[in-house]
């Protein structure tokens, strides 16, 4: 069987179309990456819009701990003053008792007797 020439037309022809067929592999590939970008900008986005709620509410927690704390340094002063008063008095109390010669089952501080 003898061999059929190939033509410069038929050549052209095949050039052509492989370059038409990469030509549209490009654009494909040209419009997913354009898609991929916007998808990516959206994430972006919505990625931005979320630190932000976090940011607010992180500030929230910030300022609630903050009111703990402050509440907290109050009650350890309360507490100070409170067993400051108590021994006072307690002493106050065991003076009296030495005069008065009471004897007081279970009391806190006998001192010694």
């Amino acid at each position: 069987m003898p061999k059929k020439e190939i033509t410069n037309e038929e050549i052209l022809h095949v050039m052509h179309s492989s370059f038409n067929d990469v030509d549209n592999r490009i654009n494909m590939l040209e419009e997913k990456m354009n898609d991929m970008g916007e998808k990516m900008n959206d994430m972006g986005e919505k990625m931005n819009d979320m630190g932000e709620k976090m940011n607010e509410k992180f500030d929230q927690v910030l300022t609630a701990v903050d009111a703990l704390a402050c509440n907290n340094k109050k009650f350890d002063q309360e507490l100070t003053a409170n067993r400051a008063a108590h021994d006072r008095i307690q002493n106050d109390v065991n003076e009296v008792r030495k005069y008065v010669k009471m004897d007081i089952k279970n009391s806190i501080l006998r001192d010694g007797e």
